[in-house]
């Protein structure tokens, strides 16, 4: 489960067209599963990694960042970020 409208609203704001189709994808295989620990996540989503406590997903130009609750099966957005903003790490705190 995630907050499907924040997250495409996010995607559309960037202009960006493959990165809505990218983010329509992820979105469409993250609700087909439910994911119980990491390692069956990666196994879905091979460049996912964790960070903190949050869980960081490449989607080529842009970074989706998302909570999750393994307990809950839900996944929670927080930030779809270019790389540069990223990089620059504010989302970390």
């Amino acid at each position: 489960m995630i907050s499907k409208p924040n997250l495409f609203s996010a995607a559309r704001a960037t202009g960006n067209n493959q990165l809505l189709e990218k983010v329509f994808r992820w979105y469409e295989l993250a609700r087909r599963n439910d994911f119980n620990n990491l390692v069956e996540l990666q196994a879905v989503f091979p460049s996912a990694d964790m960070v903190k406590d949050k869980i960081v997903f490449n989607l080529g130009s842009h970074r989706l960042i998302c909570g999750i609750s393994f307990l809950r099966k839900t996944l929670f957005y927080k930030w779809l970020l270019s790389h540069t903003e990223y990089d620059r790490g504010g989302w970390k705190l």
